[in-house]
């Protein structure tokens, strides 16, 4: 019975394949077996419904359900995050973590309550995660996540064209704001079919992300709402840090209108949906923004296209005299408070996190298709081409314990993690969280004006002068002075418990 269930479910994806799609009502298929639905931040694979099918399989059998993702694009996933919730859908799954939206929407009602179920129901999901996973996960005592257990260090920066610096004779080091410039300079004035940073829309985390980094100082975000909010390690008493307030963030953000003004990323890049890392693996973009651990993929991907090319890393953050844990609240998966099938939605949470079959499919992909594993180490299949590299954009269950470590890993990226691990802090303030919920207009507000003042200032579209100038007024007027105020309440009365 259970083989013939699972068959059926596999002949009903191949119909959805092939255009032939069963009637769906209420959210469940015709058979009996239940639909879930899932939000997922970034694009889909060529191969994600082949993948899909046979997870599906196996969805069937345990779950008594089956899987259909929906992506929110790099673009624009900021915007359509919040719609989701506000329109009602039934959708059961969404990907969340500290910086997309936990709190926020935690806080509106958006997400499900799991605190006694995610126990009750799916034990071993909840030991598979350390206690002070699940104290992160925690909103006046109740969780509304289930966090990842793979918790990353702090950090961004960019893969470069090191070849390309050799070859213009610029310095193939680098590690300053300076050098990047000549850098993006020689390419412009030697690589007409190439823009110096051929970036998109969601790749503003690089302007945002290097000023803090360059400081020498690691600064600690207090908020959740991108308004970049942050106060120093080094004095956790001190004065709260906004970045469009500093006199110095004035002077970074006149060098990106000149940037902008060289040509270096293009005047639509605020419309732009293809983002650097795509650019990057194409040819089209001499530097692709990335995290500190996405950057091995990245360049194990492009490196295997292109194996006449060299790469550097620019670390935002090499000169800061520790590297912080990131918090287990990086990645993580949310259920709808109005899913349809929230039960089975945390049963299929855990099979991500404690199945090999399901973590294995959803993270590498087809085994023989998309990856092999030799000698207990992952690699890809004899005449595999690395553009087809599977991605799922599964990180909201990662696993540190169920990692394949890879055959082709970067051997500088090995170098700086075991520098990193020489480093490694946790982050003192992890535990705080900032309860918006007596400001929730004004932070609308705030959004409002960041996503039309900000983004075309930090990308040098404006007038650094005026733009700021702007920028300060609309904040204003926006509320922004009794968020800050609050927050400083809270944080104050935070560190005084402390």
């Amino acid at each position: 019975m259970k083989k013939t269930l699972q068959t059926m479910v596999m002949l009903l994806a191949i119909l959805a394949l092939t255009g032939i799609s069963p009637a769906f009502a209420n959210g469940e298929k015709e058979d009996g077996i239940d639909e879930l639905t899932m939000y997922l931040i970034g694009e889909p694979h060529r191969d994600t419904e082949t993948v899909l099918a046979e997870l599906n399989g196996y969805m069937a059998e345990d779950i008594g359900a089956t899987l259909k993702v929906n992506y929110l694009p790099w673009g624009d996933w900021q915007t359509k995050y919040g719609l989701l919730f506000a329109s009602g859908e039934r959708f059961d799954l969404i990907y969340t973590s500290n910086w997309a939206y936990y709190f926020r929407e935690a806080r509106n009602g958006a997400f499900l309550d799991i605190s006694d179920m995610v126990k009750e129901s799916t034990p071993d999901l909840y030991n598979a995660l350390p206690p002070e996973a699940w104290g992160e996960t925690l909103i006046d005592g109740r969780s509304y996540m289930v966090p990842c257990n793979n918790p990353e260090y702090d950090g961004y920066g960019f893969l470069y064209r090191k070849d390309l610096a050799v070859k213009y004779g610029v310095d193939p080091e680098i590690d300053s704001l300076e050098k990047l410039g000549a850098f993006l300079t020689a390419v412009k004035e030697n690589e007409p079919a190439m823009l110096p940073y051929n970036a998109g829309s969601w790749d503003i985390q690089l302007i945002e992300q290097m000023y803090p980094g360059l400081k020498s100082q690691v600064m600690l975000p207090l908020d959740q709402d991108n308004m970049n909010v942050s106060i120093s390690m080094n004095d956790l008493d001190g004065s709260i840090v906004v970045d469009a307030f500093e006199d110095s963030f004035m002077d970074y953000l006149k060098l990106m209108r000149e940037w902008q003004q060289k040509g270096f990323w293009s005047k639509n890049v605020m419309s732009n949906q293809v983002g650097s890392r795509d650019a990057f693996e194409n040819g089209t973009s001499a530097i692709a923004l990335s995290n500190s651990i996405n950057v091995n993929n990245l360049y194990q991907n492009t490196s295997e296209r292109h194996p006449d090319w060299e790469f550097g890393f620019f670390d935002f953050y090499q000169n800061h005299p520790y590297r912080v844990v990131s918090s287990y609240l990086c990645n993580g998966m949310g259920i709808n408070r109005n899913a349809a099938h929230p039960e089975k939605a945390l049963k299929l949470l855990e099979k991500l996190h404690t199945d090999d079959r399901y973590y294995n499919l959803t993270q590498y992909g087809q085994e023989g298709v998309h990856y092999v594993v030799q000698d207990g180490k992952l690699g890809f299949p004899e005449g595999f081409d690395p553009a087809d590299g599977w991605s799922f954009t599964s990180w909201g269950w990662n696993q540190e314990s169920k990692v394949i470590p890879s055959s082709n890993d970067w051997d500088y990226w090995l170098e700086m993690q075991a520098d990193y691990s020489t480093k490694k802090a946790s982050n003192p303030i992890g535990d705080f969280n900032f309860n918006s919920e007596g400001v929730q207009s004004e932070i609308a507000a705030v959004t409002s004006v960041m996503g039309q003042y900000k983004t075309p200032l930090y990308w040098g579209l404006v007038d650094p002068e005026k733009g700021m100038a702007d920028l300060r007024t609309q904040l204003d007027r926006a509320g922004f002075p009794a968020i800050l105020e609050e927050l400083e309440l809270q944080y104050r009365a935070y560190r005084a418990e402390k």
